[in-house]
């Protein structure tokens, strides 16, 4: 009897497929804006997003081994979960100088 076990590779490239699917819809939505979906474009939002699928499948195998990808996943699930509501919510799209920005901002500054 064959049995499917969920296996560490296994659970990032679904954990993957999920954060693709569910956290990134302010990136898709960006990107129907700039390439409106037409049956020319399409093999390229399908590669698109299965190049996305694929790099954060990636990362999660580098970083998460056997006994830390689920901490690493509790992780990104948290932090994917707050930049995507604050990416909906606001309609902005986070950066790498907008984290800066964020990092360096003192309690005087937002009072």
């Amino acid at each position: 009897m064959n049995s499917w076990k969920l296996t560490a590779s296994r659970l990032a490239v679904l954990a993957s497929i999920f954060l693709a699917v569910f956290y990134n819809f302010a990136f898709f939505r960006n990107v129907a804006v700039v390439y409106p979906p037409t049956w020319e474009k399409l093999p390229f939002l399908g590669s698109l997003s299965l190049v996305l699928v694929a790099f954060m499948a990636l990362i999660l195998m580098v970083v998460g081994w056997k006994y830390t990808l689920k901490p690493v996943l509790i992780l990104i699930f948290l932090a994917s979960s707050l930049a995507s509501y604050f990416m909906n919510t606001f309609n902005v799209i986070i950066d790498a100088e907008m984290l800066r920005n964020a990092v360096q901002t003192n309690t005087a500054e937002t009072m």
